[in-house]
């Protein structure tokens, strides 16, 4: 069974998202670990999600109540 982990960074305001693909689930924990992501969610081959993490640098967050 493959996984892949889903890395969401924010830079200036816009928000950036990378897919990168795994073997293994060990492989992608390593990766979710190591990663500098704001947040990361990893999914196995049915695309239920198996991992979530936010990471503790995380943007400053802003109101949208209009």
């Amino acid at each position: 069974m493959s996984h892949h982990a889903r890395a969401h960074h924010w830079v200036n305001g816009v928000l950036s998202t990378v897919e990168h693909y795994f073997e293994t689930l060990e492989e992608a924990m390593e990766h979710v670990r190591t990663s500098d992501a704001h947040s990361i969610k990893v999914y196995n081959d049915d695309g239920e999600l198996v991992h979530s993490s936010i990471s503790s640098i995380v943007p400053e967050q802003i109101s949208t109540y209009a």
